[in-house]
């Protein structure tokens, strides 16, 4: 039984029956050809039981502890205690957001937008609103864009309008200068928060969650308004490049997509006090602080760019059953998914588009080939360095009908 506990050996669910059966066969196996006698009226047989109970509670405690810390098994209840314990968290949902630009349709006359949360509804009856701070005034034909997030987590989305309808959520009037339009938000699209399925998935796969940089990432993830991130850092003594960006030594680059806002400094200044790389002086926030110079914590950043790619899917259908212009409609429905994303992946592969594709459940339409190309160079996949998001910009069909039509 010691042998079974200490080398090696993995802790397997006993029952007390079972544990006292290992005991007193390997007894047996040391006294052969004599065998214990297993009754009440053998005190030796007592003493096994005695022991065997012991191992039984053991047994039982170590399995409930491998469990409980196991993300893959352990009880909903304990994911979040796995989390702090790895320096994680379960991301919460995202609302969409969309840019309206407000504007002094005047061109010899300033006005003001005065202060207010001002909203707006989508064409599926989502509302978006959003917060002018300040009295702000508008020279003539000047224009400002406001960013504005829905009301509920999720993806709603919406396309540019020449002409949207905006009003105050107090119901005070606007006034007739000011024309408002949106722009088509589908990279600024919100998701819902994060399955307790998906966190054990994410908490299984992921072998760099307790890095500092990779909890700054998480951090700003969690801001609303933000919709991803990333960090570059450069550990080295000397300067380094990635992707055409030189960044000097024990410096911090920062890659958003999303609304920047003040949240985003004090996700990073409460964990590290990295310089942070400066690609554009417009593009920064700041943590208020008597202990840095001029009181201030600069947190530099810069948007995500795009891996522009395009596909060419080959496939066949019935077309007894569907006609090719709606085997189509539907495919690229599904593809719309990889146009304007606002996640990042390493890469982008055949087999993620076969797998995209495979699952879409479109009645007699079977994917034969996929083939990746960027700039019209065909690769094997799609590398996605971490500031950039990969969009698909085009999509070529080649279809095959299965009844030689």
């Amino acid at each position: 039984m010691r042998y079974w506990l200490s080398r090696g050996h993995p802790m397997r669910d006993l029952s007390f029956d079972e544990i006292l059966t290992l005991i007193e066969d390997a007894f047996d196996a040391n006294v052969a050809p004599k065998r214990l006698v297993r009754n009440n009226d053998n005190k030796m047989h007592l003493m096994f039981k005695a022991d065997a109970k012991g191992y039984a509670v053991v047994n039982e405690m170590v399995m409930a502890l491998s469990q409980r810390f196991d993300p893959e098994l352990c009880d909903t209840s304990d994911l979040q205690h796995i989390a702090k314990i790895i320096g994680t968290r379960k991301i919460e949902g995202k609302a969409s957001a969309v840019g309206i630009t407000a504007k002094n349709s005047s061109t010899t006359a300033s006005d003001t937008l005065a202060a207010g949360t001002y909203q707006f509804t989508s064409a599926s009856g989502e509302r978006f609103t959003f917060t002018v701070d300040v009295d702000r005034p508008f020279s003539a034909s000047e224009s400002k864009v406001y960013y504005a997030l829905s009301q509920d987590a999720g993806a709603f989305r919406v396309t540019s309008m020449a002409y949207a309808s905006v009003s105050r959520a107090d119901g005070e009037s606007i006034p007739s200068n000011f024309t408002f339009s949106c722009a088509d938000n589908l990279g600024y699209l919100g998701r819902d928060e994060e399955t307790d399925l998906e966190f054990r998935r994410r908490l299984i796969s992921s072998s760099d969650r307790d890095d500092i940089i990779n909890e700054i990432e998480t951090a700003i993830k969690s801001i609303p308004g933000v919709y991803e991130c990333n960090c570059v850092f450069n550990a080295l003594n000397t300067q380094a490049t990635y992707d055409s960006i030189e960044l000097g030594p024990k410096e911090l680059l920062v890659i958003i997509t999303g609304v920047a806002t003040d949240e985003l400094a004090s996700a990073v200044a409460s964990r590290c006090h990295y310089a942070t790389h400066m690609v554009n002086a417009q593009q920064v926030v700041y943590y208020d602080s008597p202990l840095y110079v001029n009181e201030r914590y600069p947190v530099y950043f810069k948007y995500h760019d795009t891996v522009d790619y395009t596909m060419t899917v080959a496939y066949s259908y019935d077309s007894s059953k569907i006609k090719q212009a709606q085997a189509e409609i539907e495919l690229g429905a599904i593809l719309d998914k990889l146009r304007g994303q606002n996640t990042h992946v390493d890469k982008v592969t055949e087999k993620d588009v076969y797998d995209l594709l495979g699952n879409s459940g479109i009645v007699s339409v079977s994917i034969l080939n996929v083939d990746l190309a960027i700039g019209g160079t065909p690769v094997s996949y799609v590398p996605v360095p971490k500031t950039r998001l990969p969009n698909l910009t085009g999509v070529v069909f080649l279809a095959t009908d299965e009844n030689g039509a």
